[in-house]
């Protein structure tokens, strides 16, 4: 069964992969023949959707899921036929926020505990958490932009482990759930929310 992730691909030597999750693995497929290649099992409970995509970097895929594994970590073998599982943790599991990776730290929101994690990339440990409520996180500019669900925006400079609030604001028009991602483009920042589209101005 599908998920609801958009599909990431991975270009090799002589071959392309397109990773992906349906709704109880993540998928590694031969692009040109749709070939399976392998497949990661998530193992939690009441697995019901997979949100988020996976990103690749330097012969590893990292991933954050809100039914399944949480946060983790592979290594995809050179020809890209094989995945070794490196780390996986289970508390950071983001369920639809997506993920940030800037060098040795991965900043996420998590699901159960509604706050946000910063990882270290090497062993997956949690070094720092953010008490922000849930939801997504983008990055521009040297700077991160976390939406949670109670519909405030925060601006925040990562740190290593540590998330620095610079400021915050509260959504105000818009209906129903505060669930979007949030898009910056040309110094504007775009959110919807509900039947409401709202464009912010960054720059002076």
């Amino acid at each position: 069964m599908a998920a609801y992730c958009a599909p990431v691909m991975i270009p090799l030597p002589g071959k392309r992969i397109l990773v992906t999750f349906s709704k109880t693995h993540l998928l590694g497929l031969d692009a040109e023949s749709g070939t399976l290649l392998w497949s990661y099992k998530q193992e939690g409970q009441d697995i019901d959707c997979q949100v988020n995509t996976p990103l690749y970097e330097d012969g590893f895929i990292y991933g954050v899921a809100g039914n399944g594994n949480g946060a983790f970590k592979l290594k995809l073998s050179a020809g890209g036929t094989q995945i070794t599982e490196v780390w996986k943790n289970m508390r950071c599991d983001g369920l639809m926020g997506g993920f940030i990776k800037l060098g040795d730290h991965l900043y996420s929101s998590g699901y159960e505990k509604r706050q946000y994690y910063s990882l270290e990339t090497n062993g997956g440990a949690i070094v720092d958490s953010l008490k922000f409520d849930r939801g997504s996180v983008i990055f521009a500019d040297g700077l991160l932009y976390l939406y949670n669900e109670k519909g405030e925006v925060g601006l925040f400079r990562p740190d290593g482990a540590k998330l620095i609030q610079i400021s915050m604001f509260k959504v105000t028009r818009g209906t129903k759930a505060h669930f979007s991602h949030p898009v910056i483009c040309d110094g504007i920042l775009y959110l919807r929310h509900g039947k409401s589209l709202l464009a912010y101005k960054l720059r002076e």
